[in-house]
């Protein structure tokens, strides 16, 4: 497959332009502040508007752009990775990794003219990972950490695991990791100048019990990490109670570049999840969705128990054949609420499913492209937060705190 990727700073758009236009409108002031924030979040004046009354939420109105009668559109996928790259250019700089970084991802099917679809996915750089974890800290109270570069020293990263379960209290900590370089990995992508910053990630989710931690392994590649299974081996020699689990399912993800955005995604669905039920989450997931004829091993070996898939971390599912489930069903709901959030705003996985996929002209398999569209939606997100801050000492200050508070230096 051929790999397009891109870095690109294009010239700014003309904003002066793009004002004036808006304020020549006959609508209310308050429509015109609403018609500016979906402008600067990267929406066009057709999303902000619709009749004289404005557009539905953001997260709606690019899922509206992107999804166009249940085919994914090229053309605005152009347009909207012309944004992102327009307004993270102000930020490269003082950035010692860019923001994002694009890939062009062939998918399975074809259209009415027997060619190949395609998708631009964004992946997020370890900075706008940062960025996203400390928002979904401050909005659900929750914590992910986010690892730059892989840890070689098995014993380091024990001992990070053991620091991350002390501070967390006895709640779960969501963490991304960079597993050791393997050239035959499924996504480790060979770059230049950052290999780190480009190799597949892995989800796993560690919490902390009386006589040592237990860990959820959420990654959807094969093989595992090995270094993080020699670091639990070496804290289970130690007298730690080491207990893992991991999914027993197909590989979830269709495109290559993806698995930023998956990580992110499926910890946090993870968590926010815990905060409605609380309790150990290794015995609630056994207990709900572990596989049954399950048999240890004797010895000191780590044997992870096989779970299947979460209804409520179903979302970032690319591939039919990783829905393939003995309790799973479409008609299951996802779950995945915030605290304060009512049943009623709960969809089924199969509506989740149909709102984020398209259907190929000559390939009648369909196709979830939500990481795509979560992708660019976590861009304008970190985008609109940088752009928040008054100045560039402020914004640099709250980065180096984002550093130190994340864990991993």
């Amino acid at each position: 497959m051929r790999t397009q990727e891109s870095t690109a700073s294009p010239t700014p758009p003309n904003v002066e332009a793009s004002q004036q236009e808006v304020s020549a409108r006959p609508i209310t002031s308050n429509v015109n502040q609403i018609a500016e924030a979906f402008s600067r979040a990267g929406f066009s004046q057709s999303d902000v508007y619709c009749g004289g009354k404005p557009a539905p939420r953001p997260s709606e109105a690019l899922r509206r752009r992107l999804f166009d009668g249940h085919s994914l559109s090229e053309e605005e996928q152009a347009h909207i990775k012309q944004e992102i790259s327009n307004r993270a250019s102000a930020f490269r700089e003082h950035l010692d990794n860019p923001l994002f970084i694009f890939h062009t991802a062939m998918l399975p099917g074809l259209n009415k003219n027997g060619e190949r679809n395609f998708a631009f996915v964004t992946k997020p750089g370890h900075v706008a990972k940062l960025v996203l974890a400390d928002l979904y800290q401050n909005k659900y109270g929750i914590s992910i950490r986010v690892q730059h570069h892989a840890i070689e020293e098995e014993t380091h990263l024990a001992d990070l695991l053991l620091k991350n379960v002390a501070t967390a209290k006895g709640n779960p900590v969501g963490l991304i990791l960079q597993p050791q370089k393997l050239s035959h990995l499924r996504h480790a992508i060979k770059h230049a100048t950052d290999q780190d910053y480009m190799d597949h990630v892995s989800p796993v989710i560690v919490q902390g019990t009386e006589n040592g931690l237990d860990l959820i392994d959420l990654d959807m590649n094969e093989p595992s990490n090995f270094k993080l299974t020699n670091a639990l081996q070496y804290l289970k020699k130690q007298g730690y109670t080491i207990r893992k689990m991991e999914l027993n399912i197909p590989e979830r993800q269709s495109d290559l570049y993806s698995c930023h955005t998956d990580a992110v995604q499926i910890l946090k669905d993870a968590l926010v999840q815990y905060k409605n039920t609380g309790g150990n989450l290794y015995d609630s997931y056994w207990r709900e969705h572990g596989i049954s004829d399950f048999k240890p091993s004797p010895g000191e070996y780590i044997d992870p128990r096989p779970i299947e898939l979460p209804p409520h971390l179903q979302k970032t599912v690319q591939r039919s054949a990783a829905m393939v489930s003995t309790r799973m069903s479409l008609q299951q709901t996802l779950g995945s609420l915030a605290p304060s959030a009512t049943s009623s705003k709960s969809q089924t996985v199969g509506q989740h499913r149909e709102r984020f996929s398209f259907y190929p002209e000559i390939d009648s398999r369909p196709v979830n492209n939500f990481l795509v569209f979560k992708a660019y939606r976590n861009a304008f997100k970190v985008l609109n937060h940088l752009e928040s801050f008054p100045g560039k000492a402020e914004r640099m200050q709250y980065l180096q705190d984002l550093e130190i508070k994340n864990g991993f230096n």
